[in-house]
């Protein structure tokens, strides 16, 4: 089961990051040319990894701020509420003024 923790992701992305460096510094030890070096299979696997950790971190970031969006939009709600003023959404506005025509339409074949 993956995490959805942000320690965890975060603790996976410095792993991961770690292991490249030693990877690399290891192929540089062994006298690799930068060519071979980019080909590497594990070292392309630990990016790939690390890859999908950012793209996991990313999301996490973009759920966040969602939720932080949706917390003020709930207090500006409730705020608006004890005021005593009635603030609706244009599409509320849009569906209360096609409900207004109805009635009016209904009216007049009466």
């Amino acid at each position: 089961m993956p995490s959805e923790s942000r320690e965890a992701r975060e603790a996976q992305k410095q792993t991961y990051q770690g292991a490249i460096e030693r990877r690399r510094s290891l192929l540089i030890e062994r006298g690799v040319d930068r060519d071979r070096i980019a080909k590497d299979p594990q070292l392309k696997q630990l990016k790939a990894k690390l890859r999908k950790t950012m793209k996991r971190l990313n999301a996490l970031t973009a759920l966040e701020k969602q939720k932080e969006e949706m917390a003020l939009r709930k207090q500006q709600k409730l705020e608006a509420k004890a005021a005593g003023k009635s603030e609706d959404s244009p599409e509320e506005g849009k569906k209360k003024e096609k409900k207004g025509k109805k009635q009016e339409k209904k009216e007049k074949k009466k």
